[in-house]
């Protein structure tokens, strides 16, 4: 038999059964939901039925054609049966000599030469009298509902639709101790509202039948407990300090259930007016609905001082990391900055996240001020150190800074960086303890993925602190210089600061500001131009100087060569107090010099 032949009898078969289908004693009564389908006819035609009765028929050049028509026809019609948003309304629309009709956005129907001649009437006239006939159809009785599967949060809304005739409906939750169901005035929705974690089924019925949803209600994996409150201590904060103050506020306002996970998504800085943050954010968790929020920090300006602080802490050794660990432990006394300098390269082989912590143990909140300098890790650790002490001089010229809130018994980052094998990480931070039983600073290494704020579960008061504290976080250096008399070398980085808690001592004095109060004379009867070089003298280092208020840093000097700083005018017969601030640099090669340049240039 040939291929043709075949399908000539397959389409034989077909279409005496659905014949004798669409005979079948009942098949035109009212159903639950209206019900579409198409049926092949004698000679070039077919059917499309609604609940077995007859909506229109469709003509072509041959039989399987016109049923294949009617099929796709049938397959629209059913898609808006099912869509309980759909209001029965339909258009008819000319474009181009072609007659269509249209339904809820789709087009249904074309109405071709075909079937126009078959019904002896035009493609208009015939179109006219198949919207009629569709109207018909979705007045029959009838009742859907959409969706036939909900799930909602505890203490949210959420509606299913109803389309009914007749369009009273009745409706029903069982247990309401899960749900509560109400019909909108219209009847054309049910707006549900889930009262506790359960399952529920919701009944709806009207003349023509009952159907049930199934209404599932979950916590989500996280909830806002506050609105995000940031508060930073300059009118013109940095976007670093934007970024941190905004993503502490969010972390300490949104709480994250038992067994979720939350995500901090991007911290986005909006500029209109004053500065805004936007931070989206992301909580997920078994048996939780996802809770994603995109939450808008406004932070406020109280000013604060930035006090000196009392102790400098180094994280140093070892200087490789090569798996995860806590690299530093150090409680915070109230009322006390603590400066904070930690310099490590990842030598684990695989991407480690270190984060700066503060650790809560007590049962009441404490609060913390932080001047934050810790810049994107680099596979230069002479690039990424340098990068730290500017931008730390930098937030002290401005005192900017930002306020963070660690809740009861809680471990919160402040910082976080995700760096990669053979990158360095390098940063400065200083916390002031400002309110709070207690708080402890830590340093981790990690892997990725550790959530933001977590419980502190198994807090031991006796954990080893670090052993590299060290009392004299700033030095004071008084020189006297003269116009025509030897050149003076100051000292960088020399007679190492030792450890309050051991005999370790610091070489290089990596992290230890350098105050040089330096006092210009000019006995002479000319102006003078006094300079002030950058020597290295232990290998290759960058610099950062802050000269009476000026911010100035360069990069990679080589060893024994001597670097311009800056040149001091000093007028005949007078004096100048010049101050200078500096540190060495972690990644760089200390100890080096200040040299004060007193002979040269003689201004008239």
């Amino acid at each position: 038999m040939s291929k043709a032949g075949f399908r000539h009898r397959l389409w034989a078969l077909r279409l005496a059964l659905t014949i004798g289908l669409a005979s079948l004693p009942g098949l035109g009564g009212a159903l639950s939901t209206l019900d579409f389908a198409s049926v092949p006819l004698q000679g070039n035609r077919a059917a499309v039925l609604a609940n077995g009765r007859v909506v229109f028929r469709l003509s072509a050049p041959s039989g399987w054609r016109a049923y294949r028509r009617a099929r796709a026809v049938a397959r629209v019609l059913r898609a808006l049966s099912d869509d309980a948003r759909f209001k029965p309304s339909f258009e008819v629309r000319t474009l181009k000599g072609l007659v269509t009709i249209w339904g809820g956005g789709r087009k249904i129907v074309t109405v071709t030469a075909f079937d126009a001649k078959a019904e002896g009437v035009s493609p208009l006239d015939l179109a006219s009298l198949w919207v009629r006939a569709l109207k018909e159809a979705f007045s029959l009785p009838h009742l859907s509902v959409s969706p036939e599967r909900l799930t909602l949060g505890v203490g949210e809304w959420a509606k299913v639709w109803v389309r009914a005739v007749p369009r009273r409906v009745e409706v029903e939750v069982e247990p309401l101790k899960v749900a509560s169901a109400s019909v909108s005035p219209g009847g054309g929705a049910i707006t549900i509202f889930g009262r506790s974690p359960g399952r529920a089924t919701l009944r709806v019925r009207n003349e023509a039948a009952e159907l049930t949803v199934l209404v599932e209600v979950k916590y989500r994996a996280a909830y806002l407990k506050e609105p995000p409150r940031a508060v930073v201590t300059s009118s013109t904060p940095s976007e670093e300090v934007l970024r941190l103050a905004a993503l502490n506020a969010v972390l300490r306002a949104v709480a994250i259930r038992p067994g979720a996970k939350g995500e901090v998504l991007s911290v986005e800085i909006l500029r209109k007016g004053r500065s805004r943050v936007l931070v989206p954010f992301l909580a997920k968790g078994p048996n939780y609905l996802d809770w994603r929020r995109e939450l808008l920090v406004v932070p406020a300006v109280v000013p604060l001082s930035l006090p000196d602080p009392e102790l400098l802490v180094v994280s140093n050794w070892p200087e490789k990391v090569t798996f995860p660990k806590t690299l530093l432990f150090h409680r915070l006394e109230r009322g006390k900055a603590v400066r904070l300098l930690y310099h490590h390269l990842n030598a684990a082989g695989r991407t480690l996240e270190f984060s700066v912590d503060l650790l809560n143990p007590s049962d009441e909140v404490a609060e913390a001020q932080v001047v934050p300098a810790c810049p994107k890790p680099a596979y230069s650790p002479l690039l990424t150190g340098h990068a730290a002490v500017v931008r730390y001089f930098r937030r002290r010229m401005r005192k900017d800074s930002f306020i963070t809130e660690v809740g009861p018994r809680e471990r919160r980052k402040v910082v976080r960086h995700t760096v990669r094998p053979g990158e360095v990480v390098s940063g400065i931070l200083e916390v002031r303890l400002l309110s709070g039983a207690e708080a402890t600073l830590a340093l981790e290494a990690a892997r990725p993925g550790e959530p933001w704020v977590e419980p502190l579960d198994g807090y031991e008061e006796a954990m080893e602190h670090t052993p590299y504290v060290y009392p004299e976080p700033i030095k004071v250096i008084r020189s006297t210089a003269r116009v025509g008399e030897r050149w003076q070398y100051l000292g960088i980085g020399e007679e190492p600061v030792r450890s309050a808690t051991s005999e370790h001592a610091l070489l290089g004095n990596y992290g230890v500001v350098y105050r040089f109060e330096i006092t210009l004379e000019n006995p002479l009867d000319k102006g003078a131009e006094v300079e002030l070089l950058f020597y290295p003298r232990g290998g290759t280092a960058a610099g950062t100087f802050v000269i009476n208020g000026v911010l100035k840093h360069f990069g990679a000097i080589p060893p024994k060569r001597m670097k311009r700083i800056a040149s001091i005018s000093v007028p005949a017969g007078s004096r100048r107090l010049v101050e200078v601030l500096t540190m060495p640099e972690p990644g760089s090669y200390y100890p080096a010099s200040l040299v004060v340049k007193t002979t040269g240039v003689l201004v008239d």
